[in-house]
C-alpha cells in the first residue's frame, strides 16, 4: 500500500466555534417548533431524543415525524400511520434528555426531505418551557439545512437564530451523524495556563488507516501564548510542534477556528492512539471550547462511534512535571487533522482495502 497526495481532507469536523448555548421557548400550547432534514440513510427512524433547557410549567408532549411541503414546512401529515409519540416534561426537567418512541417506526428515504414537529400535546392547559439548542455567530458553520421553523398557532415561519439542535434521531440501534443535530450536554471554554492543575489539555485519537498529516484546525480563544503539539502513541515523543507566540491569537473576544500547519507533514499509521494538544507557554489564562455529549446510558454504547471510539478530551498534569495523560471520554475537543495523503488502499497482488471512516 502507498500514501497518495490529496487535496486537504479535515477530520474530525470542529463544531463548536462561533456556538452559543441557548434555547427555544414554548409559551403557548399552540406553539410549535419543527427541525427539517434530510433523511441521512434509506432506513427506519424509531426514536427521538432531545434536550431540554429551563422548564417552568412541564405537559405531555408530543413528537411527529411529518412529510414536508412544497412550502418546505411541515405538512402536517405523518409520514406513516403512528410516527408519532409523547413524553411527559415535569415542571422539574430543567436540561434532561428525553427520548420519545415512535407509536410505529417511520420508513424514510435517503436524503428527502422529513420534519421532526414537536408541541403541547396535553397537561393543565398551560406551557412554558424552553428546548436545548444553540445560536451560531462569526466563525460557526452556518447551514440552510437541517433548520428551524417555528409555529405560532397559525403559521410556519422559519427561525435563523437557531441552527444546531441538541437532539439526536435513533433508527433502531443504528445512528447516523446529522451534521446539526449534536447530542451535547453543554459547550464550553475550559481555561488554563502553565500554573493550571492541568496545564495541557488536547485529544487522544485514531485513524483506521495510515495518513499523512499537515496540520490542524482548533476552536481557540488564546489570549496568551502557546503551543499545539502531536505526541506519539506512547503520549511522550513529540512528532511536531507548531508555536504562538503573540499574546493575543486569534485576535478575538471569544473563540474561533484557527489553523496551523506543522513544518514537515507526519506520517500516521492505523490503529494506533496519538495525541495532539495544547500547551500554554505563560501562566496566563487561555481557553478551548469543548463539548460534552450525551451519556452513552441514554442511547447505548454504539451512539457515536467515530468520535467515542476515537476521540476525546485528554489532560496532562501540571507545571510542566511529565504524567500520565488523563483520559475524559464523552467530551469531544475542537480540533480537526488536516490530512495530506491517505493510502490508496491497494494490495499486493491485487484487490482493494479502501477504509470505511465512519461520521
Amino acid at each position: 500500500m502507498a500514501l497518495q497526495n490529496t487535496p486537504d481532507l479535515i477530520w474530525p469536523a470542529v463544531p463548536l466555534s462561533g456556538t452559543s448555548a441557548s434555547s427555544i421557548p414554548v409559551t403557548s400550547i399552540t406553539a410549535k417548533i419543527t427541525y427539517i432534514f434530510p433523511a441521512p440513510a434509506t432506513d427506519s427512524a424509531t426514536s427521538f431524543t432531545f434536550r431540554t433547557n429551563t422548564v417552568t410549567t412541564g405537559c405531555t408532549w408530543s413528537v411527529r415525524l411529518e412529510t414536508v411541503g412544497a412550502d418546505g414546512q411541515p405538512s402536517g401529515t405523518l409520514v406513516a400511520t403512528d410516527t408519532e409519540g409523547t413524553v411527559v416534561i415535569a415542571d422539574s426537567d430543567d436540561n434532561v434528555w428525553k427520548t420519545v418512541t415512535f407509536t410505529a417506526p417511520a420508513s424514510l428515504t435517503k436524503n428527502t426531505l422529513y420534519a421532526i414537529v414537536m408541541g403541547y400535546s396535553s397537561g393543565g392547559g398551560t406551557v412554558d418551557l424552553n428546548l436545548g439548542a444553540y445560536s451560531t455567530g462569526q466563525g460557526a458553520i452556518v447551514y440552510c439545512i437541517p433548520y428551524c421553523s417555528t409555529y405560532n398557532g397559525s403559521v410556519w415561519t422559519h427561525s435563523t437564530a437557531f441552527n444546531w439542535f441538541s437532539a439526536m434521531l435513533l433508527f433502531g440501534s443504528n445512528y447516523y451523524h446529522m451534521p446539526g443535530f449534536l447530542p451535547f450536554v453543554a459547550a464550553s471554554g475550559t481555561g488554563f495556563g502553565t500554573g493550571s492543575n492541568p496545564d495541557c489539555r488536547g485529544m487522544k485519537f485514531q485513524l483506521k488507516f495510515p495518513c499523512k498529516i499537515r496540520g490542524f484546525l482548533a476552536s481557540i480563544d488564546g489570549d496568551a501564548p502557546y503551543d499545539v503539539k502531536l505526541y506519539d502513541s506512547d503520549g511522550v515523543t513529540v512528532l511536531s510542534t507548531f508555536s504562538i507566540t503573540d499574546a493575543d491569537f486569534p485576535p478575538v473576544a471569544s473563540a474561533r477556528v484557527m489553523f496551523g500547519v506543522f513544518s514537515t507533514p507526519v506520517t500516521l499509521v492505523k490503529d494506533t492512539n496519538y495525541y495532539l494538544s495544547v500547551e500554554p507557554t505563560s501562566a496566563s489564562t487561555m481557553n478551548l471550547v469543548e463539548g460534552t455529549y450525551i451519556s452513552t446510558s441514554v442511547v447505548g454504547a454504539s451512539w457515536f462511534e467515530s468520535l467515542t471510539n476515537a476521540v476525546f478530551v485528554t489532560a496532562k498534569r501540571s507545571a510542566g512535571v511529565p504524567g500520565a495523560w488523563t483520559e475524559v471520554q464523552g467530551t469531544v475537543p475542537p480540533f480537526g487533522l488536516i490530512l495530506s495523503a491517505i493510502d490508496d488502499g491497494v494490495q499486493v497482488g491485487g484487490g482493494s482495502a479502501v477504509p470505511s471512516v465512519k461520521y
